[in-house]
């Protein structure tokens, strides 16, 4: 049987095969080295014994490569199956708008009405950037100078800095948007 081995990468020209089960074996490598340069069409063969690695420079198609190789008796690419995706966790927006009701009921019964300026001001302007509501941008605005009159103008230092990140992202080209948002495309 074959030494086992799976493509790495496929670029056009080159080649990149791990030999996994023969990591360190020098002989082997300066054999495939040997064997592998036989072929009229790959111009440079390096290895990398430590880590089990064939890069193949060539000029053929890769699937050649790989018979010509088993031929040899070199080794044998296995197909190995993508790995499973990550699972993300997804909550709907209603599950996450009842939560955050709840959570706002809750610190309405210890008597926690208004947040700090900068809580407000920030809510002013999600309300016209996000909602183009501006009654209540108006609303939070208002709020955000009741509080700076009593004293009460900043929030934790987390939640100005989760602002100032918010802010960025929003404020930047759609390239900088996280993973998976869409571009909005401006109303003439």
């Amino acid at each position: 049987m074959l030494p086992s081995a799976t493509v790495e990468h496929e670029l056009t020209g080159r080649l990149r095969v791990r030999v996994p089960g023969l990591r360190g074996n020098q002989s082997f490598f300066r054999s495939a080295i040997e064997t592998l340069s036989q072929h009229p069409e790959i111009s440079a063969v390096i290895v990398n014994p430590s880590t089990g690695s064939v890069l193949i420079e060539h000029t053929t198609d890769p699937q050649s490569i790989q018979e010509f190789a088993a031929e040899r008796g070199l080794f044998e690419v296995r197909r190995v199956p993508p790995a499973p995706a990550t699972r993300r966790i997804v909550v709907s927006p209603k599950t996450a708008a009842s939560g955050l009701v709840v959570l706002g009921a809750l610190q309405a019964a210890r008597g926690e009405i208004l947040g700090p300026a900068s809580e407000n001001f920030w809510n002013a302007y999600g309300a016209l950037r996000v909602m183009h509501n501006l009654p209540l941008m108006l609303l939070f605005g208002g709020l955000g100078l009741f509080q700076i009159s009593q004293g009460r103008a900043f929030g934790s230092a987390a939640s100005l800095f989760f602002y100032a990140f918010m802010l960025e992202r929003l404020t930047a080209p759609h390239a900088n948007r996280p993973a998976g948002a869409r571009p909005r495309l401006a109303s003439n």
